[in-house]
């Protein structure tokens, strides 16, 4: 766990999902009893908080010979990237 003063000191930026989940995603989540991790960062200091869509709009399927249990939802590397870009200028 990070303290607000090694965040207040190290990062400048958090870019989160600021769009809606597909309807499908969320149903998978919830045959599961999960939920995707929820947005409760505010801006503190010197940290901003940027809402962009960045989610993926394909869900990710797990391979068989995966052992572990990986999310669903990923970033949309365009997306991100874009988010990343918009953020220099």
């Amino acid at each position: 766990m990070f303290s607000k003063t090694f965040i207040d000191d190290h990062i400048d930026a958090v870019i989160v999902n600021g769009a809606p989940l597909s309807k499908a995603a969320l149903d998978v989540y919830a045959k599961y009893h999960e939920i995707p991790v929820q947005n409760n960062l505010t801006a503190t200091g010197r940290m901003k908080v940027v809402k962009r869509d960045v989610a993926s709009r394909q869900i990710t399927t797990k391979s068989k010979s995966d052992a572990l249990v990986r999310s669903l939802i990923r970033h949309d590397s365009k997306r991100l990237a874009d988010a990343l870009v918009s953020m220099l200028t």
